[in-house]
């Protein structure tokens, strides 16, 4: 990402040259000093510039050195001169390191064999010194999937990390390659999902940390400015290898050089005000990068309470609250329109334009997809609509999946917001489709669902329920706004997947296959790739010739689907199943005399929805390291998963969604489902079509089971 290499820099400043410019009076409250580059251990003179620095700045808090770490017989010389200083000092030091992903993909970004392994042994170095250690992530298209390893990686190393995106900086030189590794709409609304994950916001302690995490987020969702406060506006600078001045690392005006002329005299002059200003009008409202400031104390106190314990049971009561006195109107609005629902006026068809269409979407995955595309091919089935809406919980998401999907409508996208969808739909002729599923325990989505609802229905606009799954339901207050919402429908289309049969009792209501299936069988090709789709998708399927190529597909446990299991007994089954599938891997690899390719495909990628790809680096920390296993890092769309499920001899999965995908490819398909104590969806799928002899319960699986099953469609394969 970066081309500084390629300067060969001159006659740069020295240890005297640069302890004589931080003599100037500018620099006599300067509290924190960063060392960074190009590489500062290439500096034979390091600890002579430290010396520098320590003695001409008496209000020094703070020091730190950004390193690449790959020379760690150099940091064995640096690094106790350098403690030592500073705690003579009393300066605290930190060393960063550039961290770009766990093994061979931080080689691969860096360019260097072994990169990973010297990165290593520096951090073991720095932590024998009692060096604080922070790894600095720069997260660009090579390794924005591969995010959530990095931080499980800090994680088990009890070590800090900082996520940080890829931007032009003008003094790496580096325009040219942000054109190659910048990351695309789709990676960015992967990576703003992650930044406010729940993972990343509990292993964050700093409080403005988060808030520049939940703003650059948004920026990237919304395309907004900058709202993150920068020192470098007023009270920073950056000094260059030769003693050039400039305002910050991003820009690309020189101040002037200090050695010339006193820092003091450069940094009020008109030169500098101009460049100044230039830069806070224009640049700083759309630059990424992750130089911050000061936030107000207020912004921060309701940032460490919010994410406090206390904060986040203050929330979920008002929340409840909130539900609980709302809740009753929403249920005597749903009573009075089930009443009148078959005398009440009712717009023709004919007159409909527009399909607005609510359910869970911003937290849809790849499967959601499918089942959405399918839900607007019966929505167009039905009457050739010319307006479709998505009201969705997280815009950014659901128009990220839409650019997967072949569609004859292309949907609009906003904000599930009730006063601004009434707004919208107060003058228009529409119908309103609760479409896919689940309808489930999510009190506050089923009351807003509700409320609109009623709304429509009062109007005499139709409103239908299709292709939906129901439960689990746990709350009676949920069940009751569950079976209302149905009740008030003009037509109800339920999974043939055995629903809650509570929710339905009274319900006039209509079977049928899950809507993904409708959508999937339109994907006779699969050109919807995108190049980073394709160029992942040959990597991780490279050099499989002549082998067994094994998917699989794994889903964290939720309690949700534990029946009262505790938090520990949901831990235990999941590393039971992990147990068991490792096992059968490893059966399986010496049946097949070593000649069997197991590869990861993620569903749900992304930490909203518990991602994939945690279970999946578990599954690798639990497998012989003979085994030959990938992890496919991807977000993948609905063709690339067609595309890869092609390439399989044979499926394990264990998402509903996963069974689905693979069974309409006609890939022999094994299911687990993941529901604990109980048959789930899963199982009922695997029911419907009549195959449970390949269906087995996460809770009940055994590797015999799973080894024989494996051998079975493998001898058939032959």
């Amino acid at each position: 990402m970066c081309s500084v290499w390629r300067t060969h820099s001159t006659n740069e400043l020295t240890a005297h040259d640069l302890e004589r410019l931080l003599s100037d009076d500018l620099y006599r409250h300067v509290e924190h000093v960063g060392i960074s580059g190009g590489e500062p251990s290439l500096r034979h003179d390091l600890v002579q510039l430290v010396e520098a620095i320590l003695s001409r700045l008496p209000a020094l808090r703070t020091l730190s050195i950004t390193s690449h770490g790959f020379h760690t017989a150099r940091w064995k010389r640096y690094l106790p001169k350098i403690k030592e200083i500073c705690d003579r000092t009393g300066t605290a030091f930190t060393l960063n390191l550039s961290f770009d992903g766990v093994g061979a993909v931080h080689d691969e970004i860096r360019g260097i064999p072994g990169a990973f392994d010297k990165l290593e042994e520096t951090i073991k170095l720095a932590r024998e010194l009692n060096v604080s250690t922070v790894l600095q992530a720069t997260i660009l298209s090579h390794n924005v999937y591969h995010v959530g390893r990095m931080l499980r990686y800090a994680q088990s190393n009890n070590l800090n990390i900082i996520y940080r995106l890829a931007t032009e900086i003008t003094r790496l030189e580096n325009s040219e390659e942000m054109g190659k590794v910048g990351l695309t709409e789709i990676e960015k609304s992967f990576f703003a999902d992650f930044l406010t994950s729940r993972a990343l916001l509990n292993a964050t302690p700093s409080p403005a940390r988060r808030l520049f995490y939940r703003d650059l987020a948004h920026r990237l969702a919304t395309g907004d400015v900058r709202r993150a406060p920068c020192h470098f506006q007023r009270e920073g600078l950056l000094i260059s290898s030769h003693g050039e001045l400039f305002h910050c690392s991003i820009s690309s005006q020189g101040i002037g050089n200090a050695l010339g002329t006193p820092s003091i005299t450069l940094y009020y002059s008109s030169r500098s005000d101009n460049i100044r200003n230039e830069l806070i009008q224009n640049r700083c409202k759309s630059c990424l990068h992750d130089q911050s400031g000061a936030w107000p104390p207020l912004q921060l106190a309701i940032e460490q309470v919010a994410e406090s314990e206390y904060g986040r049971i203050i929330t979920r009561l008002i929340n409840g609250i909130g539900l609980l006195t709302r809740a009753p109107t929403l249920l005597m609005h749903a009573k009075w329109n089930s009443r009148k629902r078959k005398s009440r006026p009712q717009a023709s068809l004919a007159d409909i334009n527009t399909a607005v269409i609510i359910g869970a979407y911003g937290g849809e995955h790849v499967g959601d997809a499918a089942i959405l595309g399918g839900v607007i091919s019966r929505i167009l089935a039905d009457k050739p609509i010319k307006r479709i809406v998505i009201a969705s919980i997280r815009p950014h998401r659901t128009t990220r999946w839409i650019k997967t999907l072949k569609l004859p409508v292309i949907p609009e996208v906003m904000p599930y917001h009730l006063w601004a969808l009434k707004k919208l739909l107060s003058n228009e002729k529409f119908m309103l489709v609760y479409g896919g599923g689940p309808v489930m325990d999510l009190p506050l989505l089923l009351a807003k669902h509700l409320d609109i609802a009623n709304w429509t229905v009062s109007r005499g606009m139709p409103f239908v329920v299709e292709g939906v799954g129901i439960g689990p339901f746990k709350l009676r207050l949920s069940q009751w706004m569950a079976k209302s919402l149905l009740a008030i429908a003009d037509r109800v289309s339920v999974r043939m997947t055995k629903p809650d049969a509570r929710i339905l009792r009274g319900i006039v209501y209509q079977t049928t296959y899950d809507p993904a299936f409708d959508y999937i069988k339109t994907r006779k090709s699969t050109e919807h790739l995108t190049p980073r789709e394709r160029l992942t998708l040959e990597g991780i399927l490279r050099h499989t010739e002549g082998r067994v190529l094994v998917g699989i597909n794994l889903r964290p446990l939720w309690a949700k689907y534990a029946g009262k299991l505790s938090q520990e007994s949901l831990r235990q089954a999941e590393d039971r199943l992990l147990h068991v599938l490792a096992q059968s891997m490893v059966d399986t690899t010496q049946a097949r005399s070593g000649k069997c390719t197991f590869v990861f495909f993620p569903m749900n990628a992304d930490q909203y929805g518990f991602s994939d790809l945690d279970i999946a680096y578990k599954l690798r920390e639990a497998l012989p390291n003979d085994i030959d296993y990938r992890i496919w890092e991807i977000e993948p769309g609905v063709d690339a998963v067609l595309q890869f499920l092609r390439r399989m001899n044979i499926v394990i999965s264990m998402r509903f969604h996963a069974t689905i995908f693979a069974l309409s490819q006609n890939v022999p398909t094994i299911a687990i489902d993941y529901m604990l104590g109980k048959p789930g969806k899963v199982s009922r799928l695997l029911e419907d079509m009549g195959m449970l002899e390949d269906l087995n319960r996460v809770d009940a699986v055994t590797s015999e089971w799973l080894s024989k099953r494996l051998a079975f469609h493998l001898e058939r394969r032959r």
